[in-house]
């Protein structure tokens, strides 16, 4: 899940659910590796998921 919030009104600005198997989320398909938070260059927001996609999101909009 990925959710950024606006600081002045404390509401969430943008929200996005990768929609993974809930086998992944139960660990018993989950890559390895460290887990990475994203990051944020030219506007878009970098994360990757559990199932192993990354996945390129509009910082201001939240679109894929």
């Amino acid at each position: 899940m990925v959710k950024a919030y606006d600081c002045e009104d404390r509401r969430t600005s943008l929200e996005y659910d990768p929609q993974v198997n809930p086998a992944v989320r139960a660990g018993r398909l989950l890559r390895r590796g460290q887990p990475r938070r994203g990051r944020l260059e030219r506007g878009k927001i970098f994360v990757g998921t559990l199932d192993g996609r990354l996945v390129a999101l509009d910082a201001r909009t939240g679109a894929v």
